[in-house]
């Protein structure tokens, strides 16, 4: 991808302009993102997938001023008995079961996959929303078939409502109200407060970017921790015996109780590989409803090789691959980076030459046995 060059989807802005003035700085509405722009997946399709209990789904109404909400998957049979207004269904994650929604990504392949987090669909029937509310992470909002009005507001009181099964503004004031048709695209930054009502039967992809929060990433580096210790590696207990004189006062903590405590925390500190480590094995860890298909008669490893020579391999959709200086980082799994996989990892594509090193073909042959990657 040309970083400089002008693209439609940014409103004729350079993928590197776009990240240097409005990446988290300014929401910006870019009609006909993708001209004549056709749904990845159509209102029945999503109706399906809503059913499915390997995909998240959510059903929200609005009966006036009250708001049901409702965790899928469904039944076929609910489904038809929804109202005729006032409702939306939300299914995420569909860029890992639908090809039109995984190539959707593609075109923003100028934001790092760490980043990535799914394409959501929303299916609203008129006058279904969510309520104004606002999201921790950026968001690329993509009209599909229909139209949807959406009202923004950079306003700075984002306090919640607490009355409602949904996080909806407890004040909502727009600024800007925007109608979006089939292929118009509205980025939102972090903690811009919006609202989507639809005006007809809509669909609405979010392809949405996290970063992880201080809590997140506390959270993994204390399992890294935890994993480090029982694998008996550097944060083990100490085989020196304790110095402990007889006391009479049994209550008072020992002074070498604590220099305990002190010297294993200290050992709490990251080197730049092992954060780099731990930041790849998290950001390449699929969400834990993902579940891949291993191989139940894979080919052996000429088969494979030989079968690599001619045809093109390809990433499952569910599967995220990373790398860094030194390491690969593929669905959770850390190994030494190879550096012939890296077009495969960057491009999500690749057509592996008939002279693949031995180490090579070994790594693509175990993913494939796991169902991490497949012939397209």
């Amino acid at each position: 991808m040309n970083l400089t060059q002008k693209i439609p989807l940014l409103g004729n802005l350079s993928p590197q302009r776009f990240m240097k003035t409005v990446w988290q700085r300014q929401p910006r509405l870019v009609k006909q993102a993708i001209p004549n722009y056709l749904s990845a997946v159509t209102p029945a399709e999503v109706l399906k997938l809503c059913t499915r209990d390997d995909l998240e789904s959510r059903l929200i109404i609005r009966e006036g001023k009250r708001w049901h909400f409702e965790s899928g998957p469904f039944s076929a049979k609910a489904l038809k008995s929804l109202p005729a207004k006032n409702w939306t269904v939300l299914v995420q994650g569909i860029n890992t079961v639908v090809p039109e929604a995984h190539a959707l990504l593609g075109r923003f392949a100028f934001i790092p996959y760490a980043r990535l987090d799914d394409v959501m669909v929303s299916l609203a029937a008129p006058g279904g929303g969510v309520g104004p509310h606002f999201d921790s992470y950026d968001v690329f909002l993509l009209q599909g078939q229909g139209r949807r009005r959406w009202k923004i507001s950079e306003q700075a009181d984002l306090t919640l409502r607490e009355d409602v099964p949904l996080k909806i503004l407890k004040k909502f004031v727009p600024t800007n109200d925007w109608v979006l048709n089939p292929g118009d695209m509205l980025y939102l930054p972090p903690q811009c407060a919006h609202d989507g009502i639809a005006v007809d039967q809509c669909l609405t992809f979010s392809i949405g970017f996290r970063a992880p929060s201080a809590i997140e990433i506390t959270s993994a580096g204390l399992e890294y921790v935890l994993d480090e210790a029982v694998a008996g590696a550097k944060f083990s207990s100490s085989s020196k015996p304790e110095v402990l004189g007889a006391s009479n006062t049994p209550a008072q903590l020992p002074a070498t109780y604590i220099a305990r405590f002190q010297s294993t925390l200290n050992q709490l500190r990251w080197s730049r590989d092992e954060a780099s480590t731990l930041a790849g094995v998290y950001a390449s860890t699929p969400k834990s409803h993902i579940v891949f298909d291993a191989q139940h008669a894979p080919l052996n490893a000429a088969q494979f090789k030989r079968a690599l020579s001619t045809r093109v391999i390809t990433l499952h959709p569910a599967t995220i691959a990373l790398y860094d200086e030194k390491m690969m980082y593929v669905n959770g799994e850390a190994s030494p980076r190879e550096d012939a996989l890296l077009p495969l990892l960057n491009l999500r594509r690749w057509v592996a030459p008939s002279n693949l090193s031995p180490t090579v073909a070994k790594r693509i042959h175990q993913w494939f046995g796991s169902g991490w990657v497949e012939f397209s």
